[in-house]
């Protein structure tokens, strides 16, 4: 960027100017996927798996240096690939992120979590989500998330659904007063765009 190395990350002045003194360092192989900021700048990023056993969220300090006080709880052994896809951080500063979960490659689902601000998992969210795969997410003024995504329940054998995007109350569950977006059967009923209010 600008003749300096970066690795994945890297912060530019709004000239398009790297900033300098914003120096992404940490030492894993996972790559980055998305990010979100909070309010008081610090960057929340999400990364794509490859069946290491780390977790997949890291806050970074405005430096770029791994932020250590936030510490996300270990994820579930039973998984054996996860891939975070999207993150998007709430008013009350909850993070949801949303991506797809693998045991094997006939048992692939979609993947919705929250975590506190301090990296802890939300337990009182229970999502109601289906399919492979989620995204994109978007949270409307009012909290409820809208998630877009890959609406089918197995990559080799199984259908197309044709609901791709679908809403979800504060607490996760299904919001039934929304009318799903149906596309065309058969088709790739793929979704990747965040939804503005």
């Amino acid at each position: 960027v600008n003749h300096y190395n970066r690795k994945y990350i890297a912060r530019l002045y709004d000239s398009g100017k790297l900033d300098q003194s914003f120096n992404y360092t940490d030492t894993t192989p996972h790559v980055p996927t998305d990010l979100a900021l909070q309010a008081d700048g610090k960057p929340v990023v999400t990364f794509t798996d490859n069946s290491a056993q780390d977790n997949l969220i890291a806050r970074l300090n405005t430096d770029g240096s791994i932020d250590p006080t936030f510490a996300v709880e270990d994820r579930d052994d039973d998984y054996f690939y996860i891939s975070l896809r999207d993150i998007a951080i709430q008013a009350n500063g909850k993070i949801v992120v949303a991506g797809t979960v693998s045991s094997g490659i006939e048992t692939v689902n979609a993947y919705c979590q929250r975590v506190n601000a301090d990296g802890s998992t939300d337990a009182t969210f229970q999502p109601a989500v289906t399919g492979t795969s989620i995204n994109a997410i978007s949270i409307q003024s009012n909290g409820k998330i809208v998630l877009s995504g890959i609406y089918k329940n197995n990559y080799i054998e199984k259908p197309y659904s044709n609901n791709t995007i679908t809403r979800l109350n504060v607490d996760g569950s299904k919001d039934l007063t929304f009318n799903n977006y149906s596309g065309v059967e058969g088709a790739d009923p793929s979704t990747y765009a965040r939804f503005s209010n």
